[in-house]
């Protein structure tokens, strides 16, 4: 599974939005839980890798050297034959960025503990045999 994330964080002091794509690869376990002979759920527990594939700052008009993001990441999914509904916290564990560019304006020893928090949704059809049972 690889899928295209776009996270981001604004900055009211300093009027700055920053904007980081990334292609995450979610690594985790999952426990099936009981649920019906027509219904799938499951509990995911695990990690995952960000690969920045392009990081800007929105108001300043320049790209940043951005860092691998990885981190913790807990889920659960529902499903249904093909068809499933998944939710997913992920909690970075990395900084985004140590870009000089982008720290140069923050005072001395207030560089702040910048790492990713999301929380996902996603409705999808699985193909080759429907749910987790193939």
């Amino acid at each position: 599974e690889a899928l295209y994330s776009q996270k981001g964080a604004r900055d009211e002091v300093f009027d700055e939005t920053l904007r980081v794509d990334y292609l995450e690869i979610p690594v985790y376990a999952r426990l099936a839980l009981p649920a019906s002979p027509t219904l799938d759920a499951g509990l995911q527990l695990g990690g995952y890798v960000g690969i920045p594939l392009r990081a800007r700052s929105v108001e300043e008009d320049f790209d940043l050297d951005a860092n691998t993001d990885y981190g913790a990441m807990v889920g659960f999914d529902v499903g249904s034959g093909p068809y499933y509904v998944e939710g997913r916290y992920s909690l970075g564990l990395a900084q985004v960025s140590d870009d000089p560019e982008f720290i140069q304006d923050l005072p001395v020893g207030d560089l702040p503990d910048l790492k990713n928090q999301a929380v996902s949704l996603t409705f999808g059809v699985r193909f080759g045999g429907g749910g987790y049972g193939y």
